[in-house]
């Protein structure tokens, strides 16, 4: 009877450590969630108003699925800060799986240094778009409600057929 409790606790263990080891592996995929500008759509230019929306690919590496509960981002482009976005819309990230999110930027051209304007029109194929800032995400009943995010892309990197150095 002694050496029953001692195979149970020995296997009971192993058991423990396995499950252990592939939580953690599958919670360090998680992590590596790729994100990925695919794109981005002019909406509306007038000398009061610049608006576009911003299109991102999220792909899951994980076998747990992600919900991402909002976000809220500083927009800049060339380094020159031009905008604030946040949404609280919920997207769905599947296990293994794809998903996509936008992002809708409105500025006052007229707020801004007039050598962003020219520095983008002028150099388009080395302007770059930033976000910095948090991301609500929850997963497995585990909640993380400010994640820091910062990426960057180049505007000519989201055009459609360019060649991505992204890991998506």
């Amino acid at each position: 009877m002694k050496y029953i409790w001692w195979i149970v606790g020995i296997t009971g263990a192993a058991t423990l450590a396995v499950v252990g080891v592939k939580l953690y592996k599958q919670f360090s995929l998680l992590a590596d969630t790729c994100v990925k500008f695919t794109g981005y759509k002019l909406v509306s230019l007038t000398r009061d108003k610049v608006q576009f929306t911003l299109n991102f690919a999220l792909k899951n590496l994980s076998d747990i699925a992600l919900t991402v509960n909002g976000y809220s981002f500083d927009v800049f482009i060339n380094n020159i800060e031009v905008s604030t976005v946040s949404s609280a819309n919920v997207v769905q990230l599947p296990a293994n799986g794809e998903a996509t999110l936008s992002a809708t930027i409105a500025f006052n051209p007229s707020n801004l240094n007039s050598t962003l304007f020219s520095s983008i029109l002028l150099n388009f194929n080395q302007s770059v778009i930033r976000l910095k800032g948090t991301v609500a995400v929850k997963a497995v009943g585990i909640s993380a409600n400010k994640l820091p995010v910062d990426m960057s892309s180049k505007f000519t990197e989201m055009l459609p057929g360019a060649p991505s150095a992204s890991k998506c």
